[in-house]
Parts: structure tokens; C-alpha cells; sequence
């Protein structure tokens, strides 16, 4: 027994629900979803999630999902984390020292958090210059691994060590602190 049919119509329906808890990427309890009129504009938003789903419904009411997308919105950049350098602690509004040597360590690499959307990377950073006022780009080098991290051998000049945290929203925050090594 063969059949066939053709819909005549079909209607797709866009719901929207929403969430105040997003927890290291997780989201919360979705509340009752509610169909938005229009084209929905968000604006205002802080924490959470925001779950779309998009459902068709042929000309026999025979409906499926079509497609869902899950909006988690941060809006906190990460908090927390330190980095200690030739015996400074790092700040976001930048600290100095100065090595006569230039040998020193860097003794202290904590990571940053975030409790929302989650972290995403953690980058130590040193990039140099002949002074602190001409840095050049071009020098930036990644340093990996966990404290204590020995810089020995540094000729006269300014380094800056930058420690950056990114979550998973994009958004960044950098602890940095400078050694100039030299008299």
C-alpha cells in the first residue's frame, strides 16, 4: 500500500525562553517559553541564557523543531588571578621594578576565573624594548608553564610581562608589571 500527500502550508513559530543562571558555561532552568512578535532585539541583558527555538508546523498540524540555538550572555570579564615578578606583584593598572642582574624569576602565575561563562584561555605574555616608553611589539613571547619561571641572562632594556585571562564571553582582563634591567 503506497500513499501519497502534499502539504499545502506550512507555519513556523519562533519561541523564546530564558534563564537567570549560567554557571561556569552551564545554563540554569529554562522558565516557560513565550513567541516573541516580530523580530525580537535584545538589549539590557546581564547574566543567563537565552534559548531560541524555531518549530515548524505543516498543513496537517504535524510539528517539529527545526532548529534551537542557546544564547549564554557574560557580560563580567574574569576576576581573581595574580602574577609576581622579580619580586612585584602585577596589577591591572601596571606595577614596576628593576633588576641590576638581570636574573630574576617570575614566582607567582595564579589563574584567573570566571563563574559564568567559564574560561576559556590564560596567556603569560613578555614582549621588550630598549626602555619602558618603546616597546616593541615584535618581541612578544609566550611563556609557558607554571611558576616559578627562571629569566636569566637579560640584557639592559625594559620587559613587560603581561598575564591574560580570557573567558569564554571574550572578554579579557591582564594583570602586567615591568623590569627594567640596568642601572
Amino acid at each position: 500500500v503506497s500513499q501519497s500527500w502534499v502539504a499545502v502550508g506550512n507555519l513556523s513559530t519562533l519561541t523564546r525562553a530564558t534563564t537567570a543562571g549560567l554557571t561556569n558555561g552551564s545554563c540554569g532552568t529554562f522558565g516557560t517559553a513565550v513567541t516573541p512578535t516580530g523580530a525580537p532585539t535584545e538589549s539590557g541583558l546581564t547574566v543567563g541564557c537565552i534559548r531560541y527555538t524555531l518549530t515548524g508546523r505543516n498543513a496537517f498540524t504535524l510539528t517539529a523543531p527545526v532548529l534551537t540555538v542557546t544564547v549564554r550572555i557574560d557580560t563580567t570579564a574574569p576576576t581573581g588571578g595574580a602574577l609576581t615578578v622579580n619580586g612585584v606583584a602585577a596589577s591591572v593598572a601596571g606595577t614596576t621594578s628593576t633588576s641590576l642582574t638581570g636574573t630574576y624569576s617570575v614566582t607567582t602565575l595564579t589563574a584567573m576565573t570566571d563563574g559564568n561563562s567559564g574560561m576559556a584561555s590564560s596567556t603569560l605574555t613578555r614582549t621588550s624594548g630598549p626602555t619602558c616608553g618603546a616597546l616593541d611589539p615584535g618581541t612578544a613571547t609566550v611563556l609557558s608553564g607554571s611558576a616559578p619561571i627562571a629569566e636569566t641572562g637579560m640584557l639592559p632594556g625594559c620587559y613587560r610581562y603581561d598575564w591574560t585571562g580570557v573567558n569564554n564571553a571574550g572578554l579579557s582582563r591582564t594583570l602586567t608589571t615591568t623590569v627594567t634591567v640596568g642601572p
